[in-house]
């Protein structure tokens, strides 16, 4: 593979390389979480019997809609407990908050991941949703990714407020490209079916796209690709990167949760 080609594409993907504070963000996110779980006890769902396809839930149900966490990690890596840190602002959304695990590549197919999530929110669905509840799906970066192609094979549309994906993945065609290929060893079959960008021009629910302002150029461009293919709406936070874009989320009222629930 053409080693320039490499380097171009690991310069929009690579966050170890592309921002300096890459340590230091994802440690502030797992002291956050860690503090989160000390003041908050989550509820431990399993929807079937790997150890990591599991919901955990944080309040109790009440409320009209039910914010749905599922976090990113190129599909392969990062856990829903480190990701902890984001309930309080989606616990003003909606008093019982979801936050989604999932199984991960390489040990099983982008399909089996994709399944994963789907079958988690037909579980929650199914849980929570017969009263009138919905969902509102928030999916970060991998997780923005999943938010969609997972409420699409569960065909839960009619349970769902509307899905917000912040700097979401929806042209899986780069990523051969990068670093990230020899882990997820993507095929061409699974580039061309999983990637939403056909989908996206009839989906059967509101899409809502977030990206930081300093993100690398790829990700500005999936994300206009994905609004002028869906209709969706497109929102920039200012002076976010890629990981600092979710952090408002540990506070119980900021911008970010203003434009999650707009």
């Amino acid at each position: 593979m053409n080693e320039q080609k490499i380097s171009y594409w690991d310069s929009q993907f690579k966050f170890s390389a592309i921002l300096q504070d890459f340590e230091q963000s994802l440690d502030w996110n797992k002291q956050q979480s860690a503090l989160l779980s000390r003041n908050q006890r989550a509820t431990h769902h399993p929807y079937a019997a790997h150890p990591r396809q599991f919901v955990e839930t944080f309040g109790e149900s009440g409320t009209a809609i039910i914010p749905v966490f599922i976090h990113g990690g190129y599909w392969r890596a990062l856990e829903a407990s480190e990701h902890r840190f984001t309930i309080p602002g989606l616990q003003h959304i909606g008093s019982l908050v979801a936050n989604v695990e999932y199984r991960l590549m390489p040990e099983v197919r982008l399909a089996e991941v994709v399944d994963d999530v789907a079958r988690a929110l037909s579980f929650l669905v199914e849980k929570y949703c017969q009263s009138g509840a919905k969902l509102l799906l928030i999916g970060h970066s991998a997780g923005g990714h999943l938010a969609i192609a997972g409420a699409l094979q569960a065909e839960i549309s009619e349970q769902l407020h509307s899905v917000v994906s912040i700097s979401g993945l929806y042209d899986l065609a780069p990523l051969k490209f990068s670093f990230l290929q020899q882990q997820l060893k993507l095929t061409t079959a699974e580039i061309e079916h999983y990637s939403l960008v056909k989908a996206a021009e009839q989906l059967p629910f509101k899409l809502h796209l977030v990206v930081g302002e300093n993100e690398s150029a790829e990700f500005h461009r999936q994300a206009q690709m994905m609004k002028s293919c869906s209709g969706g709406k497109l929102t920039v936070v200012k002076a976010a990167h890629h990981i600092s874009v979710l952090q408002p989320l540990a506070e119980p009222r900021s911008e970010l949760v203003d434009i999650i629930f707009s």
